[in-house]
This record gives structure tokens, C-alpha cells and sequence, in this order.
């Protein structure tokens, strides 16, 4: 009985010593939310977005600023009063901004868009709306311990004319240290305001910041997953995390009991509830290589599009870092090979004609290296070409009315892309980031990296190091190595293609050749 009430006093203290911490730690808060625009459409829900937010800050013990429909001059003199704020309160501060309303981007640059702005040119949003950058980098130097700043700032689009500088959604931007900036949805994209007097983002958001024990990205992470079901997987939130710790805005109650637990209900399962469980689970994580292992357990599965779709979006967003780190013509052509559908094409066309002037006088140029998906382990070595075949395995953004020279030039320089298949009639080019097989094709023509530092070509023979070829064995024999196995083949006219596999030191003869297959163990060759 001492021993119980022992530790349920320890619980308490416990309890007591979480709150007291949480209490300790200066909180502050500035919410805005803009709905009633006088030149630009309104919207229906910002205002009551924030005001959620507001209310759910507050029962966190955050030191809320709410400020609703705010003019230029209101917003600038709310976000320097805030970060003012901040500063006094000290090192031990979470600092939080959030708002909602509209907001666009200018050549990479967001910009929310105060009441009273009538923008519609890019030089207009420049000088009446507010930098998002300059917001972010006020927010820093007011030394906080964490800066949340989360932009519900996607709603449609406001601008009905077609500048090309003004872009629709936001562009994504490298949160500082000790920092986390989340977004309504993907760069680029367009947030729904949402048919309640909530905004799916916004009611997300309320309700997982209070849930106990869940920390800050673990609370962006199930906002994703949560407004990706509520939109019928149209929407999905995005954020860019530097924090440095783990940040619990509210703490888990400790049990002063343990009452027996009953037995988990099992869920029904299906191939349609399985698919439908493990995107939801890529979703969370919002990462290429876990959308890819999804495609590679579900193919068919319905949400197969929506995860190729996401991919898309993600490498959209690393390719275009990697060309804007570089600045070079050619990263930017690659860039808009790449996806010519991107969200950043009118900045990468605005580069490509401010630097064109430039690179005509520098003979050297750089390197380019763009990856496009998940790293691959190969050797980047030059390609080899296998005319009359088709490469299958997993395909990269298509580039159209492209040479098969530019085919090939194109994955050489790209570190993601191992293989290439073309399609002259089409003058398409079709790079794959893994080759899992290649197969006969008279339509198409296929170029391949070498797995190894220098490509094999000897006599009549194309070698395929790390591939087995498929086809209709007819003799196996022991052999020292892969030369050896070749000069058997190449002695025996009704020898087609030969593969060696290097564990067994086993030469198999081959009469036909339909393809090759991905085997690392193995060396093979195909006769010309």
C-alpha cells in the first residue's frame, strides 16, 4: 500500500513538474487573418481561421496577438511589435506566426497580401504586400529559442491576369535553425478555403496542437495526413524543419493508475485498405523514397497516381534548389526538361535569359548534377548505347522532341537517371532513375550507364556488367572468369549471348537473348 501510495505521489509530482516547465517557458503568439480584401476577392474563412487558432494557442498558454483584415501599414506595425515582444522575453521563448489569407509568389519570393493591396502586376505585390522572407529573417534575429511560422496563405489564386513573374501558391524556403515553416499545402498549389467556416488546414491544425504529447513535426505530420483525407487527397501540406530539439507545446498527462487494457479490435483487412493505410503512412513522412516503396508494394492500388503525382512535387522542389545552387544555363534547361510542367518555370526562364549574355563569354562552363529521385549507387560513367531495346523500371519525368544524343546527354548528366529508352518516331526521351530489364523493341532505342568505372565492349560483344541476360540456355560450364566465359561464346557460332554469374564461376551459353535482367552477381554478354 506504501509502495502505491508512493508512486502515485511520484506521478503527481511528475505532472506538476511537465506543467510547471511548460508554464515557465514564455509562449507568444501573433495570428492574422485576413478575409475582407477591398480590391481583391475575399474570403470567407481567414478570419475565422485565426481566431481558431487564437482560442487553441490560448488554451496552450500562449500570450496570443490576434489581429483580423489588416491593412499594410497594420500588418508591418503587428509583425515589429511581435518580434519586438519576442526579443524582450528572452532566449527561453516559442515564438509562433500564423496567417491566413492570400498570399503569392514573386520569382521564388512569398508575399502575403495585406487588405488594402491592389496588386496586379509583380512590381505591385513588391511594394504593397509583405515579404514573407523579411517576416522570417525579423522572426530570427529576435533570438528565440523556436520560431513556428505557418503560412495558410495558398487560398485561391487572386490574380486573374496572366503575369508570368506572379506565380500561383507558394514557394518553399529553408527554415533557419532552430525554426519550422509549414504551408497549407505543396509549393505551387493552391489551398482550399474550405465549405465550413473552417479552412481543412486550419481545423487540422487547431486540433493537433492541443493533442497531448505530440510533438511539433509529429503534429505537422498528422496534419498532412489528416487534410489529405479531407480533401480527397488534393492538398498536401508541407513544412521545412530546422528544429534542433524535440518540441512538446502540450505535455502528456502522466497515469496515476493502470487499469488492464482490453484487447486491440482488429481492423478488417483488404488489398484496398492496405494500399489505402501505407500512402497514408508515405504521406506522413512526405518523402520520395517512401512514395516509391509504396509503388513498389501497391503498383495498382487507386492512390498509385496521387503518389506518382507527389514524387512529381518533391522532385520539382529538389531539382529546382539544385539548378538555382548551381546557376548555370545548363542546370536551368535541365530544369525545365525535366518538368515542363514545374512550379518554377517562369523563374528558371528568367534566369536562363539573364544569364544567357554571360555564359556566351565564359568558355568553361560547370558540371551538371541534378538528382531527380533517390540517390542511386552507380558510377557515373558514360553511357553505352542497345539499339532495338526498351529499358523497363522506374520511370523519370518524360523530355519531349529531344534528339536521342540529347536523350543520352541528358541522364549522363543527371546522377538519379541510370538508363534511357527513345522513341525516335516521338522524339521522346524516357530516363529512369532504375533498370530493372531491358526487352527487344524495333520502335525504341535504349542507352545505359556502366555499373562499373570502365565500360566493356570487346570484339563482337556488348557487355552487360551486373545484368544476366534472358534467353534459352543450351550448355553451363565451369569457367576462371567472364573473359573466359566470352571466348567459349564467341567459339561457338550458335552462341547467342552468354551470362556469367561470378559466385559459382558458372559460364552459361545462351541461343537466344530476349533482354537483360538486374543481377549484380552476374556479367553478361550479347553478341552484335
Amino acid at each position: 500500500m506504501i509502495k502505491t501510495i508512493r508512486l502515485l505521489c511520484l506521478g503527481l509530482f511528475l505532472v506538476l513538474c511537465l506543467q510547471t516547465a511548460v508554464q515557465a517557458q514564455n509562449k507568444l503568439a501573433l495570428v492574422i487573418g485576413n478575409s475582407k480584401y477591398t480590391q481583391l476577392p475575399a474570403l470567407a474563412n481567414p478570419a475565422n481561421d485565426a481566431k481558431l487558432l487564437a482560442d487553441n494557442l490560448q488554451r496552450l498558454g500562449f500570450t496570443v496577438t490576434s489581429a483580423t483584415d489588416q491593412t499594410q501599414a497594420q500588418m508591418k506595425a503587428a509583425i515589429a511589435q511581435f518580434t519586438q515582444s519576442v526579443s524582450v522575453a528572452g532566449a527561453d521563448t516559442i515564438a509562433m506566426l500564423y496567417y491566413a489569407g492570400h498570399g503569392v509568389q514573386i520569382d521564388g519570393t512569398n508575399y502575403l497580401i495585406p487588405v488594402d493591396a491592389n496588386v496586379q502586376t509583380a512590381g505591385d505585390v513588391v511594394l504593397g504586400a509583405v515579404s514573407a522572407s523579411d517576416l522570417l529573417k525579423t522572426l530570427e534575429l529576435a533570438s528565440a529559442k523556436v520560431n513556428v511560422l505557418v503560412l495558410d496563405a495558398c487560398r485561391n489564386n487572386p490574380f486573374k491576369s496572366n503575369t508570368r513573374s506572379i506565380s500561383r501558391g507558394l514557394a518553399r524556403v529553408e527554415a533557419p535553425p532552430g525554426s519550422i515553416v509549414a504551408y497549407a499545402t505543396a509549393p505551387g498549389q493552391v489551398a482550399a478555403d474550405g465549405e465550413s467556416s473552417n479552412s481543412p488546414y486550419a481545423e487540422a491544425l487547431a486540433r493537433n496542437l492541443i493533442t497531448p504529447g505530440l510533438a511539433l513535426e509529429a503534429v505537422f505530420r498528422q496534419v498532412r495526413i489528416e487534410v489529405s483525407q479531407k480533401t480527397n487527397n488534393e492538398q498536401i501540406p508541407w513544412e521545412e524543419t530546422s528544429l534542433t530539439q524535440e518540441v512538446v507545446l502540450q505535455a502528456a498527462a502522466v497515469q496515476a493508475t493502470v487499469a488492464p487494457q482490453p484487447a486491440p479490435l482488429v481492423s478488417a483487412s483488404t488489398p484496398e485498405l492496405d494500399a489505402a493505410r501505407a500512402y497514408m503512412v508515405a504521406v506522413g513522412s512526405n518523402k520520395i523514397e517512401d512514395y516509391m516503396t509504396f509503388l513498389q508494394k501497391h503498383p495498382v492500388a487507386k492512390e498509385a497516381p496521387l503518389a506518382l503525382r507527389n514524387i512529381e512535387m518533391l522532385a520539382d522542389e529538389k531539382n529546382w534548389r539544385a539548378a538555382a545552387a548551381q546557376n548555370t544555363l545548363g542546370a536551368y534547361k535541365i530544369y525545365l526538361n525535366l518538368h515542363p510542367q514545374g512550379t518554377y518555370i517562369a523563374e528558371a526562364q528568367n534566369q536562363i535569359a539573364n544569364l544567357t549574355p554571360i555564359v556566351a563569354m565564359q568558355p568553361v562552363q560547370k558540371k551538371i548534377v541534378i538528382e531527380a529521385s533517390p540517390a542511386i549507387n552507380a558510377v557515373i560513367d558514360p553511357m553505352f548505347e542497345a539499339l532495338g531495346y526498351d529499358v523497363f523500371g522506374v520511370d523519370l519525368k518524360p523530355i519531349r522532341d529531344v534528339s536521342f544524343n540529347a536523350c543520352r546527354q541528358a541522364c549522363a548528366e543527371t546522377k538519379a537517371c541510370v538508363a534511357v529508352t527513345y522513341r525516335s518516331d516521338l522524339r521522346r526521351c524516357y530516363p529512369k532513375s532504375k533498370a530493372t530489364k531491358m526487352v527487344r523493341n524495333a520502335k525504341s532505342d535504349a542507352a545505359i550507364k556502366s555499373r562499373i568505372k570502365n565500360k566493356v565492349r570487346v570484339i563482337k560483344f556488348d557487355f552487360f556488367p551486373q545484368y544476366d541476360v534472358s534467353g534459352l540456355d543450351y550448355a553451363d560450364l565451369k569457367v576462371s572468369d567472364a573473359q573466359a566465359c566470352l571466348d567459349v561464346c564467341e567459339k561457338d557460332q550458335g552462341c547467342r549471348a552468354f551470362a556469367f554469374a561470378t559466385k559459382n564461376k558458372t559460364c552459361y551459353l545462351k541461343s537466344t537473348a530476349n533482354g537483360v535482367l538486374d543481377a549484380p552477381a552476374v556479367v553478361s554478354g550479347i553478341r552484335e
